[in-house]
């Protein structure tokens, strides 16, 4: 269910590597993937940020870090559409 009624979705468990594109090599992390026929950006869960490393300082305005940067922050890019 969602906020505008039922939707199909498909689960792949443990189907997908994931990691940071950053300029050096970060954590890779084996998850599961939601594909929503309805969603049209990526969203990862907070426990896929936690297992990635993501340290998040202002959701508002996209500041964060990972925790093995070694130091300052980063900002949320663009969003990006996928269809």
């Amino acid at each position: 269910m969602t906020a505008g009624g039922p939707t199909r979705m498909y689960l792949l468990m443990d189907e997908v590597e994931v990691s940071v594109d950053v300029e050096y090599a970060s954590n890779t992390v084996v998850c599961d993937l939601v594909i929503s026929t309805i969603e049209d950006e990526v969203l990862i869960s907070d426990k896929l940020a936690g297992r990635l490393g993501v340290v998040v300082y202002d959701f508002a305005e996209g500041i964060w870090r990972l925790n093995t940067d070694p130091e300052g922050f980063r900002r949320s890019v663009e969003r990006e559409i996928w269809s």
